[in-house]
């Protein structure tokens, strides 16, 4: 297939915006790739933007810290595969998790674009075929982080944006429950069963709780105690990389 012939990292960031509500709309930085015939795929991070950037446009120091250009650069970029495996090992020096990961998902997603454009395929196909023909959107209720705010507000808050949900028709939502030390464990499962409440029982409810705790034990007794809520799924209840506790 065309061979790549060059790679951008261009940061995309709002100016003025506040910069302490958790709010991924701040900034982004997108990764174009682009063929010798002049097509071009895709790929986003969600990360802080300039960091990303540095960490994708870093000169070469050794055979462990490279720049993604120069592993990528005039390879195949349908053997999307073998680039991940290049380029994971050409920068595990600085990378391995966490950031180097982010970015590396960036290439990654651009790379998928671009082969998806060169087969004549979209990218679901190029990573097994569709095991769905449809799927159930759902709507991220978030009402910020309380900055002051008590308690009573944000749940109104959280009640407000249901309803514009439930009125733009979708019959499911996941519920942003960032309060922190704001409320105990037990007002939490006070508060999720409120917004169940509020919702009624025939729509679908996530809950988010934003990596809240530390140990699986406390996570554990807060879902058994909304088990009655028929959560749909809960998301970020301990850290990602807690693998004991997540087992």
């Amino acid at each position: 297939m065309t061979p790549i012939e060059a790679v951008e990292v261009i940061p995309i960031v709002a100016p003025g915006e506040p910069r302490d509500d958790l709010d991924g709309t701040v900034e982004t930085v997108i990764v174009k790739i682009t063929d010798a015939d002049g097509r071009y795929g895709f790929g986003e991070a969600d990360a802080p933007a300039g960091v990303v950037k540095s960490f994708l446009t870093m000169p070469t120091a050794h055979n462990w810290s490279r720049n993604i250009s120069e592993i990528i650069v005039g390879q195949d970029p349908v053997e999307i595969a073998a680039l991940w495996q290049k380029m994971y090992d050409g920068t595990f020096w600085p990378g391995r998790r966490g950031l180097g990961i982010h970015a590396l998902s960036a290439v990654d997603i651009a790379l998928h674009d671009l082969a998806g454009k060169q087969l004549g395929l979209p990218a679901y196909k190029l990573m097994g075929g569709a095991r769905r023909d449809k799927l159930r959107p759902y709507c991220t209720i978030y009402p910020g982080l309380a900055h002051g705010r008590p308690i009573g507000e944000l749940m109104a808050e959280i009640g407000r944006q249901f309803e514009v949900a439930l009125k733009t028709g979708f019959r499911a939502v996941k519920m942003e429950v960032l309060f922190y030390d704001l409320v105990s464990d037990r007002e939490l499962v006070g508060l999720i069963h409120e917004g169940r409440r509020m919702l009624g029982d025939d729509i679908l409810m996530a809950v988010d709780f934003g990596y809240r705790w530390h140990n699986w034990h406390d996570a554990r007794w807060v879902l058994d105690r909304i088990a009655d809520c028929d959560i749909y799924f809960a998301e970020a209840t301990l850290q990602h990389d807690d693998l004991p506790g997540h087992a």
